[in-house]
C-alpha cells in the first residue's frame, strides 16, 4: 500500500470524494475554519467516542471532546493543519486512516510549526460516516511543550525552562550545608562579591545570595515546590520533623496526593508534594 501524499485540507469538493473520505475532508474544513457546529456534526454524539490528542490526556464522550475544540477555536491563535502521507482502509461500517498532519500555530508574530502523527476512525451510523476515535502525537518534545503551553495559556513563551531560582539566605555556609544534606544538591559555583553560591542537581538549580539580617517572614509568602514519589513522602516528612524544621502546613491531601510546607534555615518556604502539577494536569 502506497501512502497518499496529496494533502487533505478541507477545501476539497466533497461531491468528488467517497463517503468516508468526504467525512475526513469535512473534519479538516471544520477544524481550519473553527466551525464548532460542523465539528459536532463530524463526530458521533455518543459517550463511546474517544480522543487522545497532543493537548494531553484521553477525552471520552462528546462533551469532553467538544471542550477541547472549543478551547482551541475560542483562543487568540490561528491554527491550520492538513493531513498527508496517509493510508486508509474501509471494512464494513468502519473506515480508518493513519498518516501525518503538518501545519502551524500562529499567535501574534510568534509561530509554531506543527508535525503530528495522526490516526482517525470513522463509523457508518444510520448511513452517515461519523468520527469515533482520534489519536495524535507530536514527536518533538520542545514543539509539544510549546503547543500545549500556547493552547492552554494563550501564550508562546520565549523560553522553555527556568535557568535557576534565586533565594536570599541569612548565612551562605549554613544554607549550602542544608540544601546539600536535605536535597543532595551539589555546589556548582561560589562567588565572594557578592557572597553567593549556585547549588543544584540535574536541571534544578538554586542561587543562594547571602543577605545578613534577612527575614523572609517579613517579605513574602512565596515558596518553591519540589515533587517527590508517593512512597518517598512519609520519609521526607519524617526527616523534616527530625531536623526540627518549622512546618507551616500539612501534611495534607492535595490534587489526589499530599503536600507539606516548611521553612529552610533562612525562613524561606519550601514545599514537598506529589503528584507534581504537570503530572496531575496530564491525567485531568
Amino acid at each position: 500500500m502506497i501512502p497518499v501524499q496529496a494533502p487533505v485540507t478541507g477545501s476539497e469538493k466533497k461531491e468528488t470524494l467517497s463517503g468516508p473520505l468526504a467525512a475526513l475532508s469535512e473534519f479538516y474544513q471544520a477544524f481550519n475554519s473553527c466551525d464548532m457546529d460542523a465539528m459536532s456534526r463530524n463526530w458521533a454524539q455518543t459517550d463511546e467516542i474517544a480522543m487522545d490528542n497532543p493537548l494531553g490526556g484521553i477525552k471520552r464522550g462528546s462533551t469532553e471532546i467538544r471542550a477541547v475544540y472549543e478551547r482551541i477555536f475560542s483562543g487568540p491563535a490561528k491554527v491550520y493543519v492538513e493531513f498527508y502521507d496517509y493510508t486508509s482502509q474501509e471494512a464494513g461500517d468502519l473506515f480508518y486512516v493513519v498518516g501525518r498532519e503538518r501545519g502551524e500555530f500562529k499567535l501574534g508574530d510568534a509561530l509554531i510549526k506543527l508535525a503530528i502523527r495522526t490516526s482517525r476512525i470513522f463509523k457508518r451510523m444510520d448511513g452517515t460516516w461519523k468520527q469515533v476515535h482520534h489519536h495524535g502525537s507530536i514527536e518533538d518534545p520542545d514543539v509539544l511543550r510549546k503547543y500545549q503551553t500556547a493552547v492552554l495559556t494563550g501564550k508562546i513563551t520565549g523560553s522553555d525552562t527556568i535557568d535557576h531560582v534565586g533565594l536570599n539566605v541569612k548565612d551562605l555556609g549554613e544554607s549550602i550545608a542544608f540544601y546539600s544534606d536535605f536535597f543532595g544538591f551539589q555546589v556548582i559555583e561560589t562567588w565572594e562579591t557578592p557572597r553567593q553560591a549556585f547549588v543544584g542537581h540535574a536541571d534544578v538549580i538554586l542561587g543562594l545570595l547571602e543577605s545578613p539580617g534577612y527575614d523572609f517572614k517579613a517579605h513574602t509568602m512565596a515558596h518553591i515546590a519540589f515533587p517527590c514519589a508517593k512512597q518517598e513522602f512519609p520519609m521526607i516528612v519524617d526527616r523534616i520533623r527530625r531536623k526540627g524544621l518549622e512546618i507551616l502546613s500539612g501534611p495534607k491531601e492535595q490534587r489526589g496526593g499530599e503536600t507539606v510546607l516548611f521553612r529552610d534555615p533562612s525562613g524561606n518556604i519550601l514545599e514537598i508534594c506529589y503528584p507534581s502539577i504537570s503530572e496531575w494536569n496530564k491525567d485531568r
